[in-house]
């Protein structure tokens, strides 16, 4: 729905803007999780195992914040490895030709 607000910025602000606007939903579904055993997605149906039961012995706000601070060291990490990768992942994709092209599009497809 916010894809439109990013149409007028500069790439790169707008990616931010859409990468935050992910990992905020995905926490968000982390507070259903917890407080109400009720996933907001597939990524959060085992949060709801542990969280739920620390949330029923009266420790939600340690759930939560477990989550959070996990969440964001796992996505630092991600995000170093991103970094890492990306060049060599685009000297690679460069070098695509017709065929390449094609092979992605059948698995895209059939994925």
């Amino acid at each position: 729905m916010l894809i439109p607000l990013t149409f007028q910025m500069n790439p790169t602000g707008a990616i931010i803007m859409l990468t935050a606007l992910f990992y905020g939903t995905q926490y968000g579904g982390t507070i259903t999780s917890v407080l109400l055993n009720v996933p907001g997605e597939a990524a959060s149906a085992i949060t709801c195992i542990e969280g739920y039961e620390m949330a029923k012995q009266g420790r939600g706000g340690a759930a939560l914040a477990i989550a959070a601070i996990g969440s964001f060291v796992r996505g630092h990490g991600r995000h170093v490895r991103l970094v890492l990768a990306a060049g060599p992942l685009t000297r690679m994709a460069l070098e695509f030709g017709p065929v390449e092209f094609f092979a992605l599009i059948v698995l895209g497809l059939s994925c």
